[in-house]
C-alpha cells in the first residue's frame, strides 16, 4: 500500500521527517515527488520526478511565499493522473489504514467548538482520471490570478474541497474529523505543549496515548510553526504530544526531560556535526571568547547561569606535527587545564553526563594491532606528540576516577580519522583527506601534477563527521561504561584509493602521481571496533554509514564553496 506527497525547497524539516517515517514504520510505501535534489531524504522513501505531474515552471506562490496553493493543484493533478493516495507531509500515521477499502476518501477538520466537521485536502483519494478531480484542477487554476495579486490570501485546498463536495454531493465520503485530526487550527498548540491541553480541556481533545480507535492520522498544522520560525528545540521539548509521536516510531527516543547541553569546541569539524544532530535539545555553543575553558571560575559560572546539565567535551589545543614538536608545554598544560576545569566544574554542578573526546594518537607507539580500548595505557605514545597524548590520557583517567569515587557519569570516546564539512584543510596540520583535497585543488588550479608522497599503500579507517555525530547521539542516550569506547568503521581504505577518489571528483585523475621515494610511514593502524558494534547491536541501532565516495564528494564541494573562509 502506498501514499504520495510533494516536497519543494531545501532540506526536509524535522516535523516532516517524523511524519514520513511514521508511514514507513507502519508499512506504507511513501512516494515523494520532488523537483530538485534533497540532502536528508529518509531511508526507504521512493523518490519520484514531480515533472511527471506538473512542470516546475507551473509553481506559483501566495504573497507570503508559501507554495501550498500550488501543492493543492499538484495533488489533484497527481490523483487524476495516477490514482495515488495523497497525504500532506505534516500528516502523522498512528496506525495503518487500508485505503483499498475506499474508492473515494475525503478527510475533515473540526470547527472551533468541535461541533461541525469541515472537509479538507490533507488526505484525499479518488480513482485515476476521475472527472471530479478534473473539476478540482479547474477550480485551482481559476484562482491563480487572484493568488498572484494577493486578493486570495489563503485556503485554496479547503475551498476547492468544499466546492466539489457541494457540487457532487460527496458528504458520505467524508471521514469524521477524529480520523485524521486531534485538534483544530485554533488549538494546534496542544500538540506542542501539555500546558495547552489543560487550557483547552473543555473541548473534546484527546492526547496521543488515549486517542479513540477511529484515529488513524494526526494533522500537525506545521504551517503555523513554519511562518513563526519556531525552532525545533521549542517543538520537540521532550514532554509533549509531538515527542510521544517521535518516540513511538523510532529507536532514538527524545528524553522525557529536556537536557541543556554544553558543546565545547562546537565550531570545529566534529562540533559542527554534533550541533546538527542534537538540534532537538537546548544546546549551548559558546565561542572561546564567550567561554574561556582555561578559566575555571568563568566555566563554573557559565554552567550555573545557563543551568547546564550535560556536556559534550570536544575542545582541545590541537595541531599538527610541527606544533606538537615545538609547543610541547602549551599542548600539555593547556589541555591538562581545560580538561581539569571541565570535569571539576561538571562535578561541582552535578552535571548528569559528560562525554569527552580522546584521540587514537594517545595509544602506545609500540602496540599490537588491532588497537583495542584495553591497550590504551600499555606503553608510551609516539615521541612526536607525547605532551598532547598524555594530557588526553589523563582526561580518560580523570573521568574514570570521578566515576569510581563519586559515581559521576563521565565517559570517554576515541574516534578514528574523522573527515567532513567544516574540516581543517591546512596543508601542514590537516588530516589526510582534507590535506589531499586542498593539495589536489591547488594542483588543478596551477595545472601541476597531483603528487602523493609514498606508494599510497598504507591503510586507514575513515569516518564521516555526520556519522560520528549520529553515534555520539546514541552514546549520549545509552553508553554509560566506565571504560572508553573506540568509534571506528570496519572498512579500511588505502591512501592511494583515497587520492584516486579525490582526483576523480576534481576530474583530475589523469594527473595523479605517487612519489615512491618518500616514506610510507606505518602501513596499518587498525582500531578494533568490536565494542562499538556490540554496543550498537545490543540496542538494535543501525548506522547508515556514509559511503566514502559520497563523504569525499560532500567534503570537496563544501571546501570549494567555502574556500575563502575555510581553515587552510
Amino acid at each position: 500500500m502506498q501514499v504520495s506527497s510533494l516536497w519543494i525547497g531545501g532540506d526536509i524539516p524535522k516535523i516532516s521527517i517524523l511524519c514520513i517515517n511514521s508511514f514507513l514504520k507502519n508499512g506504507y510505501q511513501f512516494n515523494l515527488y520532488t523537483y530538485e535534489n534533497i540532502n536528508n531524504i529518509p531511508i526507504g522513501v521512493n523518490l519520484k520526478n514531480a515533472e511527471d505531474i506538473l512542470p516546475k515552471s507551473e509553481i506559483f506562490h501566495y504573497k507570503n511565499g508559501s507554495v501550498s496553493a500550488f501543492s493543492n493543484l499538484f495533488r489533484f493533478t497527481m490523483i487524476f493522473k495516477t490514482g495515488e493516495v495523497w497525504v500532506d507531509t505534516d500528516i502523522f500515521c498512528r496506525k495503518k489504514y487500508d485505503f483499498s477499502k475506499s474508492d473515494i476518501l475525503i478527510v475533515s477538520e473540526p470547527d472551533q467548538d468541535y461541533q461541525i466537521q469541515k472537509p479538507t485536502s490533507n488526505i484525499i483519494l479518488f480513482p485515476k482520471e476521475h472527472p471530479i478531480m478534473q473539476r478540482a484542477i479547474d477550480i485551482c487554476n481559476s484562482y491563480r490570478d487572484q493568488i498572484a495579486t494577493g486578493e486570495f490570501k489563503w485556503g485554496l485546498g479547503p475551498l476547492t474541497i468544499k466546492k466539489i463536495v457541494e457540487e457532487f454531493n460527496l458528504e458520505k465520503y467524508i471521514k469524521h474529523w477524529t480520523f485524521s485530526n486531534n485538534c483544530n487550527n485554533h488549538h494546534y498548540q496542544i500538540l506542542y505543549s501539555n500546558k495547552m491541553i489543560t487550557k483547552y480541556n473543555k473541548f473534546p481533545i484527546f492526547d496521543f496515548k488515549n486517542a479513540p480507535d477511529t484515529n488513524y492520522f494526526i494533522h500537525l498544522w506545521n504551517e503555523h510553526f513554519r511562518y513563526k520560525k519556531t525552532p525545533n528545540t521549542d517543538i520537540f521539548n521532550g514532554d509533549n504530544m509531538l515527542t510521544k509521536m517521535w518516540n513511538s516510531i523510532t529507536d532514538y527516543p527524545i528524553p522525557d526531560k529536556k537536557d541543556r547541553i554544553l558543546i565545547t569546541g562546537a565550531s570545529g569539524l566534529v562540533g559542527t556535526a554534533v550541533k546538527k544532530i542534537f538540534n532537538q535539545f537546548p544546546i549551548f555553543t559558546p565561542s572561546s571568547s564567550e567561554l574561556n575553558l582555561l578559566n575555571f571560575q568563568m566555566l563554573d559560572d557559565y554552567l550555573k547561569k545557563n543551568k547546564i546539565n550535560a556536556i559534550i567535551h570536544l575542545a582541545a589545543n590541537v595541531g599538527g606535527l610541527f606544533k606538537n614538536m615545538n609547543q610541547k608545554i602549551q599542548m600539555l598544560e593547556d589541555n591538562l587545564i581545560i580538561n581539569l576545569n571541565v570535569l571539576k566544574a561538571a562535578h561541582n554542578n552535578q552535571i548528569k553526563k559528560v562525554i569527552s573526546f580522546l584521540s587514537t594518537c594517545i595509544f602506545p607507539d609500540n602496540v599490537q594491532y588491532p588497537i583495542s580500548e584495553k591497550s590504551l595505557h600499555d606503553g608510551t605514545p609516539h615521541y612526536s606528540n607525547q605532551a598532547y597524548a598524555y594530557a588526553k590520557r589523563m582526561l580518560e583517567i580523570h573521568s574514570r576516577t570521578y566515576r569510581e569515587q563519586y559515581n559521576d557519569n563521565f565517559v570517554s570516546v576515541i574516534p578514528t580519522n574523522i573527515y567532513g564539512v567544516n574540516d581543517n584543510y591546512n596543508l601542514e596540520n590537516a588530516h589526510v583527506i582534507p590535506a589531499l583535497i586542498h593539495k589536489c585543488f591547488i594542483a588543478k588550479k596551477n595545472k601541476k601534477k597531483f603528487i602523493i608522497k609514498g606508494s599510497g599503500t598504507p591503510l586507514r579507517q575513515f569516518m564521516f563527521s555526520d556519522d560520528l555525530a549520529e553515534i555520539i547521539k546514541w552514546i549520549y542516550l545509552y553508553y554509560d561504561d566506565k571504560e572508553p569506547i573506540i568509534l571506528a568503521q570496519t572498512e579500511e581504505y588505502s591512501i592511494g584509493d583515497i587520492a584516486k577518489m579525490i582526483a576523480k571528483e576534481f576530474k583530475y585523475e589523469n594527473n595523479l602521481q605517487f612519489d615512491n621515494i618518500s616514506s610510507d610511514g606505518q602501513f596499518r593502524k587498525t582500531a578494533d571496533n568490536t565494542k562499538l558494534l556490540n554496543f550498537l547491536k545490543s540496542h538494535n541501532i543501525r548506522i547508515n554509514w556514509t559511503p566514502i565516495e559520497e563523504g569525499i564528494k560532500k567534503s570537496i564541494h563544501w571546501f570549494i564553496e567555502n574556500f575563502e573562509k575555510t581553515r587552510k
